[in-house]
């Protein structure tokens, strides 16, 4: 997502949040993480370019994210994201194992796109 507003090189990992989040299902819980990161964009002016998933379960999240604040003499900021739905969204889950015990992790979320349209 940050590399559609961003230049994902220009980002410095200098700072390090934690999120944690609820919802009702996985993919409730990429759509809430995805938003989440949004906001703090948005509303603390935060450019992320590290992620990490600490803990997941069916209906919680914890994570942690690196980045910065914007500076606009480093930052070129490419576009803006109003929201974050569901439409057009999948995700693909695959079976792991850590330290024993099975779980799903994902491994793409992605939005299904119609291409570009050049007007004639």
């Amino acid at each position: 997502m940050f590399s559609l507003i961003t230049d994902m090189d220009a980002i410095r990992l200098l700072e390090i949040g934690s999120i944690r989040i609820e919802a009702s299902d996985r993919a409730a819980l990429m759509m809430k993480w995805l938003s989440e990161l949004n906001y703090r964009h948005v509303t603390e002016y935060r450019l992320f370019g590290k992620f990490e998933i600490v803990e997941i379960s069916d209906k919680w999240l914890e994570g942690e994210v690196r980045g910065e604040r914007i500076d606009p003499t480093r930052h070129t900021i490419f576009t803006e994201i109003k929201a974050v739905t569901f439409h057009g969204v999948w995700l693909e889950l695959r079976r792991t194992s850590l330290e024993g015990a099975n779980y799903f992790r994902p491994v793409n979320v992605g939005v299904h796109s119609k291409p570009a349209v050049t007007p004639s």
